[in-house]
């Protein structure tokens, strides 16, 4: 579902190992994500539901293991006016 393969020659790695660089030719390596497969895992009405956090979008990342996520609510932000401060800065 996800692997991560070389930009310049094509080499693939599994998103496990970690590297940041293709052991074949050095070049950057890119996240690859078979888009049929995650459509099949995630149901749309389910996922829409999920709390807006960076783990709604887990499918993305390289998690093995869900029992060792931890988290404290990070990824969202809501804005909050600060009119003096805009003020100030017109």
């Amino acid at each position: 579902m996800i692997s991560m393969q070389c930009i310049g020659c094509g080499a693939e790695y599994p998103v496990n190992k970690i590297i940041y660089n293709c052991e074949r030719c050095g070049d950057l390596l890119e996240v690859r994500v078979d888009e049929r497969v995650l459509k099949e895992k995630i149901e749309m009405g389910e996922w829409r539901l999920r709390p807006i956090s960076v783990w709604k979008y887990k499918e993305f990342l390289p998690v093995f293991d869900e029992t060792k996520i931890v988290t404290l609510r990070e990824g969202v932000h809501r804005y909050t006016a600060v009119i003096g401060l805009a003020k100030s800065w017109g």
